[in-house]
């Protein structure tokens, strides 16, 4: 009589194994794995190792997998396969749970996940936000503006969901990363220091002084057009948008 219970005991123990060994898991623990097959999900995966968990030393290396990722998940339209589905959870949220009580870290972090923003918003050409971000948007007034002026940028430029995208920068010495889109005749040029110095914002040879630029940044995200008269300045970690064209 006790053998039948227990040989369905073992059956159903042998079933919750087997599910869990099949069950995916994330990388970082931070994101949801995009639905459609198509679509690489290492470049949120990559992107958050060097926006987050990455060393100087390791920029050039994160820096070129990424490069290689842009590339091979192009689409007809010049955009990148990975905007069509691509959920990411609580990027703007995270560092509310987190259990750093220096308020110096904390800053830093809080300046991680504006530089993170700026880059999913200037590679994809969308911010992909989970609810809860959406909720956190609502209740909080800076991360608002923050987050409609880089949707503004978008608005004014295609530059940022169909350009081609190239890496220039990967500096594990000044600890600078910086790529560049482009569409026609405009060009984006985007940089992130992920030093506590300030530096010259790298750009590509060839840039000119005294050219018509549209500026975004960061810490002070509002797009700004002027004439360059002298080099342009990225703060400690901060991300920067100039927009040439």
């Amino acid at each position: 009589m006790t053998f039948i219970p227990q040989f369905i005991k073992l059956i159903v123990f042998s079933l919750v194994l087997l599910i869990i060994a099949c069950t995916p898991t994330n990388q970082s623990g931070d994101y949801n794995l995009p639905n459609d097959p198509n679509i690489l999900p290492s470049w949120y995966g990559q992107s958050y190792d060097l926006f987050f968990n990455t060393s100087p030393a390791q920029i050039p290396l994160l820096a070129k997998s990424l490069n290689d990722l842009s590339k091979a998940t192009k689409v007809n339209d010049g955009s990148l396969a990975a905007q069509k589905s691509l959920i990411i959870e609580n990027v703007l949220t995270r560092s509310l749970s987190s259990s750093i009580e220096n308020e110096a870290r904390l800053a830093i972090e809080q300046q991680r996940n504006e530089q993170f923003i700026a880059h999913q918003f200037a590679s994809l050409g969308e911010l992909y936000l989970s609810p809860k971000d959406n909720d956190y948007l609502q209740q909080n007034e800076t991360w608002s503006q923050y987050v409609d002026s880089l949707i503004a940028l978008g608005d004014e430029f295609d530059v940022f969901k169909q350009g081609e995208i190239d890496i220039y920068t990967a500096s594990e010495e000044f600890s600078l990363f910086a790529y560049q889109r482009t569409l026609g005749n405009t060009r984006a040029f985007v940089a992130f220091n992920f030093s506590f110095d300030t530096v010259e914002v790298p750009l590509p040879f060839g840039f000119m002084t005294s050219t018509k630029i549209t500026m975004w940044q960061s810490d002070s995200p509002k797009a700004t057009t002027f004439v360059t008269s002298q080099a342009l300045m990225i703060r400690p970690y901060t991300a920067v948008i100039i927009i040439v064209g």
